[in-house]
């Protein structure tokens, strides 16, 4: 036997152990992960100014906040980023059953409060089948039939009933507000469905907010939502679309958990 025979059989031998190297790690992290989520709906909208939204429509159930501290696309989840939040610490309400995503309800940073000011916070009552927008400081001052039983995540009121919206917003401390940045929000309907909603493009929260009033009334949608994390956070991670924002790590999202 020659040395390129010998050359042939090494190769294809390592090419073997290294196929069934990559198959195992990859059988390790799905069942880590489990299967991933398909009680969802995705679809785009573009409006009249020509913007486009990203959207996942899921009953309200199916999501939960959680703590994470990368890029929503390399969470191992699917999902929407969540609310502010500044070197690691979380700035906006994220919490399920009273127990905030990233420490005890104490803590500076933990998800239990929106720092600083009362915002508009996404509330899920699953005790009432309800999703609401409650102004709140603290999580503790959140109104659920069950303490036990619920998820609510922090942001800026859209207030898409209202037409003195921008004196909330502003009170809300809406951060860049009349900058074009890009923007990520949820709404819910009267049906407890929530709707993730990002946008690529470069906007304003007023042309924001104007894409997805146009969206709800299309689509005979009633309901509110609240602005996320906008710009570089502004990310978005399903089977159909990745929207990534700057690539920054994000420290808190919204999970679809089937």
């Amino acid at each position: 036997m020659d040395d390129r025979q010998i050359d042939i059989r090494t190769y294809v031998s390592l090419s073997i152990i290294l196929a069934l190297f990559i198959i195992v790690i990859f059988g390790f992290f799905h069942l880590r992960q489990g299967p991933s989520p398909n009680l969802y709906q995705y679809e785009t909208f573009t409006s009249k100014e020509q913007i486009q939204l990203h959207i996942v429509k899921t009953a309200a159930d199916n999501f939960e906040p959680i703590s994470i501290a990368t890029n929503v696309k390399d969470s191992g989840y699917m999902g929407i980023n969540a609310g502010f939040f500044y070197e690691g610490n979380l700035l906006s309400v994220a919490i399920v059953n009273d127990d905030p995503a990233n420490g005890s309800p104490a803590d500076f940073g933990s998800g239990g409060s929106n720092v600083k000011y009362e915002r508009g916070t996404f509330v899920f009552d699953k005790v009432a089948k309800k999703t609401s927008i409650q102004a709140v400081q603290s999580a503790a001052d959140i109104q659920v039939m069950n303490r036990g039983s619920y998820w609510a995540v922090g942001g800026i009121s859209m207030s898409l009933n209202d037409l003195r919206w921008k004196e909330r917003a502003e009170k809300e401390a809406l951060p860049a507000m009349y900058e074009a940045r890009l923007r990520s929000g949820i709404l819910y309907d009267e049906a407890a469905n929530v709707y993730a909603t990002v946008t690529p493009d470069r906007v304003t929260a007023e042309q924001f907010r104007q894409a997805i009033y146009e969206y709800m009334s299309i689509k005979n949608i009633i309901g509110d939502g609240i602005f996320l994390d906008g710009d570089g956070s502004a990310q978005l991670y399903v089977r159909e679309q990745h929207i990534h924002g700057d690539e920054r790590k994000v420290y808190a999202m919204l999970r679809l958990l089937q």
